[in-house]
């Protein structure tokens, strides 16, 4: 069931407020932290094994629900539900998908399907030359993977086939970065190296000291990459020098937030640490949150079971309101926000204004 509300009806006492509330939500809280519902659902129980994956992909919501490989595809404007599809076998665990012109395309560790967006009709199966343990990255007709044996490998959808492959050095657990024409990968053993997107040609490489796990960052001209040897290298992406590392005091296991020249670091139970365009600390906090977006107000930063915005100056939390578990965020390019509660809810917030 879905609880469709208008943008700019968010005021006290209208229909929109009142369905906030009755979610568990403090519309004014939300006002104040500069966003205005656009729609939420009611709650609904999660299957076992839970979400996996939550992604915005034009104007598609994709989720994915374990272990039975449920994909449910509602409308972004309203949250109205289009379509819900079973997608492969219950062995099978399901990545994020990702979206070519009219096809969604979403892969296991050894096979990937097209679907159509608008009605979730199975287009295709394409069998994956590689087992891999993350989704992909798209680059006009490739879908380029790291695979758990170390192999990057782009896999046209167009002829079913292995385009171009390179082996790295360890396991590849996060997926790839595109970059311009190129492509960017690390592996578990530290290893990462820039590619050409089109042919695998290799552009540069080189290595950190401890596991790469954690998606990398762009970052202007730069590739961020969170290092679970405790530092965050700022790679040149046209030669991969170090324009600067910022050693932290934990392993890195979360990706960082580019906003502008700054840096915004979670570490996982050590805080959040806002970091310069010299690689410097600026700030940092002791409260545990991921930042997710950012706007002319502030950074936006989720918590256990809540929604802050924090000053990029010093950190300092400027509001806040609590809303329950969350379990995945994703922000879009004009400032909204999804969120997905533990209980199965999903929020749109747009920016108020």
């Amino acid at each position: 069931m879905l609880l469709p509300l208008l943008p700019g009806c968010a005021s006290a006492g209208r229909p929109a407020d009142r369905a906030v509330r009755v979610a568990g939500l403090d519309p004014v809280a939300l006002r104040k932290l500069g966003f205005v519902p656009r729609w939420i659902s009611a709650a609904r129980p999660l299957r076992e094994g839970g979400l996996t994956q939550a992604r915005v992909l034009g104007e598609a919501v994709l989720l994915v629900e374990g272990p039975d490989n449920v994909v449910t595809a509602a409308d972004w404007g309203d949250g109205r539900q289009r379509w819900k599809k079973v997608i492969g076998l219950e062995s099978e665990d399901l990545f994020a998908p990702v979206r070519r012109e009219d096809s969604i395309y979403i892969n296991s560790s050894g096979r990937v399907f097209e679907l159509d967006v608008a009605n979730g009709d199975l287009l295709k199966v394409d069998k994956l030359g590689r087992p891999v343990g993350a989704g992909g990255v798209l680059r006009n007709d490739l879908l380029i993977f790291g695979g758990v044996n170390g192999r990057l490998f782009a896999h046209s959808v167009t002829t079913s086939h292995t385009a171009w492959q390179y082996q790295m050095s360890g396991n590849i657990s996060a997926s790839p970065l595109l970059s311009d024409g190129n492509v960017f990968v690390a592996d578990t053993v530290g290893t990462y190296g820039m590619f050409d997107a089109d042919t695998g040609d290799l552009v540069w490489r080189n290595h950190t000291f401890g596991p790469v796990t954690a998606a990398p960052v762009l970052h202007r001209g730069d590739v961020l990459v969170p290092s679970e040897d405790r530092s965050l290298y700022a790679l040149d992406r046209a030669t991969g020098a170090d324009s600067w590392i910022f050693r932290a005091t934990r392993p890195l296991k979360v990706s960082p937030l580019s906003v502008g020249r700054d840096v915004y670091l979670p570490v996982p139970g050590g805080g959040l640490i806002g970091i310069d365009n010299r690689g410097e600390i600026r700030w940092s906090i002791t409260l545990d949150a991921t930042p997710v977006l950012a706007s002319d107000r502030g950074i936006y930063a989720v918590t256990e079971d809540g929604l802050v915005l924090l000053d990029p100056a010093s950190g300092e939390v400027l509001a806040g309101t609590r809303t329950g578990a969350i379990t995945a965020t994703e922000a879009t390019e004009d400032g909204s926000l999804l969120m997905v509660f533990a209980d199965g809810r999903l929020l749109r917030l747009d920016p108020a204004g």
